[in-house]
This record gives structure tokens, C-alpha cells and sequence, in this order.
């Protein structure tokens, strides 16, 4: 539920991130110097927490140098995860060691299975009424899919959801360009009979992407299916 509190991953993430940097720092210098204080635990979670910061600057740099196409979701943090989950276990082990902390740990702990409980309950209710994502079963009898089946082969398909296309279509999709020249050339293609444009709805959609998509379609002939919409050239 928090998470659909606008900005609050974005608050949470920054706060965490700053509190982890500086941990990283002080527990970097005390390694360079040699403190004697430092433990194999210690160790461990400072590899994590450099492995962290690693991860999303090389995450950073390939988005922007080489895969701009790539779109910034949570599962690219995936690995990260791991590895503050061990860091929550290394702090939760330090915190328990540390005499009056030693309650405090107890019920932080079990807040975060309460919490993981409950999420893990809402999963399995959300299952029981159908697939996540791309399994879901409004995809079965889509009908922007059935329009997207009937095309010929040689009609190139450019969509913002390729892996609906693979999976239910049956054909390879390409993605959205996001500037120019490539809008442009798409467009062309597209009043050239050529291509499509097929667009799925998305409850994420802001002004920005819906201004984009405007942009990328005017001009062209469009149709609906029950919120989802095909472009091509005008009949």
C-alpha cells in the first residue's frame, strides 16, 4: 500500500541510499587504516554495500551509453535486493548485540515477517484471479492482439509492450524509438504501409508519456480495442 503513495519509493530509496553510502564510507576508511575492530561480518556487509553502489553505477551508465531503451523498473534492482536484505540481516545482528537493542531487533524483525506475510498473502489472492504481467488473462482474448495476428508478415510491428507481442502474436516487435530521427523515420514507415504502431494501455501513463505518444501518432489512423490502440496509415 505504500507503494502507491506517489514518490514514496523514490523518498525511501534516496534516504536508505544516503544512510548506506555514509556506512560505506566510514566502514571504508576504517578498513584502509587497518582497524583491528573490524569482524568477518563486517566484511561481508561492506562487500554488499560496495556491490550495491557498483551495481547501480554500472546500471546508470548502460542506460545512458549504451541501452537507452531500456525503461528503469524495479526488477532491474533485483540483485541489489539481495544484497540488502543481507545488509538488513547484518544491521538487525548489530543492532541485537547492543545490549537495550537486543528487544528493539526482536520487533523489527518481527514487523518485517508480519509485513512480508501479509504481502505474500495478497500474492497468492491476486494469483488465485489470475496471472501477474503478460500472464494475466485479459491478454488471452485481447483484441488488439487478434488485429496484430491478422497482419502480414512483412508489416513490422513497433509497440511499448514487445513481450505481449512475442508471447501471444507469435512475431517478433520492436520498440519505441524516443527521439528523433528515429520518430520521424517511424512515422514514414508507418504511412508507408510498412508498420504499426501498437500501443497497450498502462496505468503508469503520465502527461510526458501521453504527450510522447501524441507526438508519435499524429497523423495516423488509429483504432481501438477496449482501451489499447493500433496505428497504421489512413485507409
Amino acid at each position: 500500500e505504500l507503494l502507491k503513495v506517489p514518490g514514496i519509493f523514490e523518498t525511501i530509496a534516496l534516504v536508505l541510499g544516503a544512510a548506506l553510502l555514509l556506512w560505506v564510507l566510514k566502514a571504508s576508511i576504517r578498513r584502509w587504516r587497518g582497524s583491528s575492530e573490524i569482524t568477518a561480518p563486517d566484511n561481508l556487509a561492506l562487500l554488499n554495500g560496495l556491490y550495491s553502489f557498483g551495481y547501480f553505477g554500472a546500471l546508470v551508465v548502460t542506460m545512458t551509453y549504451f541501452d537507452p531503451a531500456t525503461r528503469f523498473q524495479l526488477r532491474i534492482l533485483a540483485p541489489v535486493f539481495v544484497s540488502m536484505l543481507l545488509l538488513l540481516a547484518a544491521g538487525l545482528n548489530w543492532l541485537a548485540n547492543r545490549g537495550a537493542g537486543r528487544k528493539a531487533a526482536i520487533g523489527l524483525t518481527l514487523l518485517i515477517f508480519a509485513v512480508s506475510a501479509a504481502g505474500q498473502y495478497q500474492t497468492v489472492q491476486d494469483l488465485r484471479r489470475g496471472g501477474q504481467i503478460y500472464a494475466n488473462e485479459r491478454w488471452y482474448d485481447a483484441q488488439a492482439v487478434i488485429a496484430l495476428r491478422a497482419l502480414p508478415a512483412e508489416i513490422a510491428i513497433h509497440t511499448n509492450q514487445p513481450g505481449v507481442v512475442y508471447l501471444y502474436v507469435g512475431r517478433a516487435a520492436y520498440l519505441l524509438p524516443d527521439a528523433e530521427p528515429g520518430i520521424s523515420q517511424l512515422k514514414q514507415e508507418v504511412l508507408a504501409g510498412r508498420a504499426v504502431i501498437a500501443l497497450f494501455k498502462s496505468v503508469e501513463m503520465d502527461e510526458a508519456l501521453r504527450a510522447y505518444y501524441d507526438e508519435l501518432t499524429a497523423g495516423l489512423y488509429l483504432r481501438k480495442y477496449n482501451g489499447d490502440e493500433i496505428y497504421s496509415a489512413p485507409p
